[in-house]
């Protein structure tokens, strides 16, 4: 993860919610401190400023890793929502490579948050 100092706001979605999500996630450019979470995933916006291409770093919360790098921009809502069903169902493959580390993210308003806006 790029931001690792980044405070995030998560979103979390049902496993019936996922086209939701996949829509959501691609139709709108999202503040660099947006995350959502589906199942036992986190994505948290990893981007490097709000014009940029979405960038999200896939955290696995109950392992603490980053377990993928989704560039949403450059995908499509089909091949967003087939992955947000595979983190819904616990099904997604992924190396056992260690990525990195990562800790709970904070919750926060808009209070002081320079992405926020």
């Amino acid at each position: 993860m790029y931001h690792q100092d980044r405070t995030h706001t998560v979103e979390k979605f049902e496993p019936d919610q996922a086209h939701a999500l996949a829509e959501k996630i691609r139709n709108i450019v999202w503040t660099p401190c947006t995350g959502f979470q589906i199942g036992n995933y986190l994505l948290l916006n990893d981007a490097t400023s709000p014009d940029g291409a979405q960038e999200y770093a896939v955290i696995d919360k109950r392992t603490k890793t980053q377990v993928e790098s989704l560039t949403i921009s450059w995908m499509e809502i089909s091949e967003i929502y087939d992955i947000l069903i595979e983190f819904a169902n616990d099904t997604f493959s992924h190396s056992q490579m260690y990525l990195g580390e990562y800790y709970e993210p904070e919750k926060h308003g808009s209070d002081g948050c320079e992405h926020c806006y």
